[in-house]
């Protein structure tokens, strides 16, 4: 019985680790959203360049290390479908604030945003934040059918093809949705392929690879145009390549060299458990700051900055209950969205 305990016990443990990463993961597009959009009017290039620290890439890797809690391929479909199901009913509140702002909206606009298309001018970042969607869905679908159906010791050798393919990729500059579609999906498999293996072990090969990670991506965040033959890291995202690549992996480096540290923060943990719905919530209250920007004139950047991301936060905190309770009010079942 201590046994089964203890297993019980770990299991817990690395949930709520997880979950402390995705809150992370969530609270770093916040600060990604406050320094683009709005901050670009005022936020210094490096600044933008070294916020995208730990982002889609490592919110895809998280979704491969967490698969490995659901065993069954259907309850991972079904998940998949309930995301889905979260866009579909936060769109008609997306559309009513819209039409509040005094945006003129339609049915075909409400189509639009059900398909992840279309455009909105009083809330631009909600709009501008929906290409994840596309790539997420397709991206973990993928994923799942792969580990779900392909034995483990075969796993390490298909996401290392992925990897070899995206470099590929790169290097012959294919199409930009092809590049991040590998690259994403290398991530899903690398996430789900690390949860297995004991960090304690691969210690040194780790900070190995952190080391690396850290020194290629330093020239893409100090650059501030790509006249000397670094693209900077804003730029290196869309599509994904190598600057972009090694600074995505510097996160998935720092939480397996932190897996056993039993490092606690509930605020965290609790963003990581609606971090999809933060995702959702950040779109409307990064909008906002629009709205703000107007009130902070003659105040330095680094100042404005803060206040900005104080802002977002509290209002993407806001939002993400009231989300809650809309969520838990259409189907009657209490705590149901917080799995």
């Amino acid at each position: 019985e201590e046994n089964v305990y203890m297993g019980a016990q770990q299991k817990a443990a690395r949930d709520d680790f997880c979950d402390l990463a995705k809150g992370l993961a969530a609270l770093d597009v916040i600060i990604i959203h406050t320094a683009f959009w709005s901050g670009e009017a005022y936020a210094p290039d490096w600044l933008r360049n070294i916020v995208l620290f730990a982002e889609v890439p490592f919110l895809i890797f998280l979704s491969g290390y967490s698969s490995n809690y659901v065993h069954s391929i259907k309850k991972q479909f079904r998940s998949l479908l309930l995301l889905y199901l979260k866009w579909c009913l936060f769109v008609p509140l997306f559309w009513i604030v819209s039409i509040l702002l005094g945006e003129d909206m339609t049915i075909h606009h409400l189509r639009n945003f059900v398909f992840l298309a279309g455009d909105n001018t009083a809330l631009p970042v909600v709009m501008g934040s929906t290409w994840f969607w596309p790539i997420y869905f397709f991206v973990v679908f993928l994923g799942i059918c792969v580990v779900k159906k392909i034995q483990t010791p075969h796993l390490y050798i298909i996401t290392c093809l992925t990897a070899a393919i995206y470099l590929g990729c790169v290097i012959l500059q294919a199409n930009k949705q092809i590049i991040k579609v590998v690259f994403y999906l290398f991530m899903y498999m690398l996430g789900n392929i690390v949860f297995s293996i004991d960090t304690q072990k691969l210690k040194k090969v780790l900070f190995v690879v952190l080391g690396i990670c850290v020194c290629v991506s330093i020239p893409a965040i100090v650059a501030t145009n790509a006249t000397s033959g670094i693209t900077p890291m804003a730029a290196a995202k869309s599509p994904p390549i190598f600057w972009y690549a090694a600074y995505s992996l510097i996160a998935p480096c720092l939480m397996m060299l932190l897996k056993n540290k039993n490092i606690k923060c509930p605020l965290l943990s609790w963003m990581g458990k609606n971090c999809f719905l933060f995702y959702l919530a950040q779109g409307i209250s990064s909008s906002a700051l629009y709205f703000v920007l107007p009130y902070l004139k003659n105040i330095s950047w680094g100042v404005k900055f803060l206040i900005c991301l104080a802002i977002n936060i509290l209002l993407a905190f806001l939002i993400v209950k009231i989300l809650l309770y809309y969520y838990i009010w259409i189907f009657r079942i209490k705590n149901y969205f917080h799995k």
